[in-house]
């Protein structure tokens, strides 16, 4: 009886953690989307009204011109992806190599580039939640405002 209780225990504990992320989850095409909206609300709470306004009334340009750029990952084995980046003003393709991994807790890592031809800087840790991968801030573990979504 003891033993079926402690292994119960054990299977409830394990079910209640979160899931590891393995490279087949990560795997192929994703496009990342930014609530930029969202995140000004947040950050402006702090402000007066008029300070609130200005901003807030900036925001929705600014989430129309993240809109109109399509940012896509493309990951695959071995720790590449290929950021391919399309800006509706120019017609081609830019493409760059970056690398990633899963860390010991199970969060996607996208490495920063540092390039002379480009910086990228990905301050996120990144975790499937359903059928997206949803971005973490490093230090709270708080969800941010994006997500990967299979393309």
């Amino acid at each position: 009886m003891k033993t079926t209780i402690i292994l119960a225990l054990c299977l409830i504990t394990s079910f209640g953690q979160a899931q590891n992320l393995m490279e087949k989850d990560v795997l192929g095409a994703w496009v990342l989307s930014i609530d930029i909206d969202q995140k000004i609300m947040e950050e402006t709470e702090d402000l007066t009204s008029l300070e609130r306004l200005l901003v807030r009334g900036v925001s929705g340009f600014v989430q129309e011109v993240l809109d109109a750029i399509d940012l896509h990952f493309d990951f695959q084995p071995g720790g590449l992806v290929l950021l391919s980046v399309k800006v509706p003003t120019d017609d081609s393709i830019q493409k760059e190599p970056l690398t990633w991994s899963i860390n010991d807790e199970g969060y996607l890592i996208i490495h920063d580039l540092k390039s002379e031809h480009a910086q990228i800087n990905f301050d996120a840790l990144w975790q499937l939640d359903g059928a997206i991968l949803q971005a973490y801030d490093q230090d709270t573990r708080e969800k941010e405002h994006m997500i990967l979504s299979r393309r």
